[in-house]
Order: structure tokens, then C-alpha cells, then sequence
């Protein structure tokens, strides 16, 4: 079995929707089946390669089509699901998602609108300031959204909430 240690460090985590934040002073220590772990991670890398695949080989519509299907999420949700301690912790899992799915937006984006504005300095400076910046970009957002949920969370609010909204940032980005 694989030992996870989660240091919550402090912070709050509901145990469920109606009951207010529980503070927890120690760390929380978990076990985990190594398939537990590695299965769902390796359909979805599968599904990832597969997306890949298709949107080479059939081109844009028909592979655009299969790759932009959930097929990533559905193996993370199994890992989700046999890693949570209950239903609550389950949909809190889900719920960031949105989140984490806009920092990878943003990311893209970056990748999309730094390279014009950059100076000429040749490929290869190009390239690497472009990918400094952007991960730059993706660790804050990341940092941000965890200490969002966090406090989120801390305040009692459900995570669902916040699920929502990123959701429809994302779904205004894509309408832009």
C-alpha cells in the first residue's frame, strides 16, 4: 500500500454540506492501493493519447468531437470516489475541477497571446520565456484556486459554489 500524508495545516474541511468547517491540528494520514492510484491515472493517460490520436487522424471535426469528450475526468472521478472518506468529500473533489480546468485555460491562452508580443531574440529564448511565463501563469492560477477553495471552505460555503462559477467563466472564455 502507498502512504499519502495530507498536511492540511490548520485549515478548515467540511465533513459535510450542512456541518460547519472542522479544524484539524494533526496530520491525516491515508492508505491507498497502489491500483487505486495507478489505474485511474493510466486510463486517463490512455484517453489523452487516444484524444491525440483521433484528432490526427480524423482531423479536426470528427477528432475535435472525440477528443473534447469527458474521457479524462470519468477515471480521475474513479479515483475521486476510492480515495474519498465520504459523499461530501467526493463532491468536493469534483467540485474543483472547474477550477483547475480554467488555470489550464489560462495556461493555453498564454501560449496563444505571449509569442507575438514577445521581442525577436530567436526561437529558442522565445520558447523559453514563453514557457517561464506561462507556468508562471498556471502556478499562480493553481495557488490561487487552492487557497480559494481553502477559504471557501473555511467559511462554510458549499463547493459547489465555486464549481459553478469557474464552469461558467470557462463556458464565457470559450463563447469569446
Amino acid at each position: 500500500k502507498l502512504q499519502f500524508l495530507y498536511l492540511i495545516g490548520g485549515g478548515a474541511l467540511p465533513r459535510t454540506n450542512t456541518e460547519r468547517p472542522v479544524r484539524v491540528t494533526r496530520p491525516v494520514t491515508m492508505h491507498v492501493g497502489l491500483g487505486v492510484v495507478l489505474g485511474p491515472a493510466l486510463l486517463s493517460a490512455a484517453a489523452s493519447i487516444g484524444a491525440t490520436m483521433a484528432i490526427e487522424k480524423w482531423g479536426g471535426r470528427i477528432g475535435g468531437l472525440l477528443g473534447s469528450l469527458p474521457t479524462t475526468i470519468v477515471p480521475a472521478s474513479v479515483g475521486l470516489w476510492a480515495t474519498a472518506t465520504d459523499a461530501a468529500a467526493y463532491e468536493a473533489g469534483l467540485c474543483v475541477v472547474p477550477g483547475g480546468m480554467l488555470v489550464n485555460a489560462g495556461f493555453l491562452l498564454c501560449w496563444r497571446l505571449l509569442p507575438p508580443r514577445l521581442p525577436h531574440l530567436g526561437l529558442t529564448a522565445r520558447l523559453a520565456a514563453v514557457t517561464a511565463l506561462s507556468l508562471g501563469v498556471w502556478g499562480a492560477g493553481a495557488w490561487l484556486s487552492v487557497v480559494f477553495s481553502e477559504r471557501e471552505a473555511a467559511a462554510g460555503l458549499p463547493p459547489l459554489r465555486s464549481g459553478v462559477a469557474a464552469f461558467l467563466v470557462l463556458v464565457t472564455f470559450g463563447l469569446v
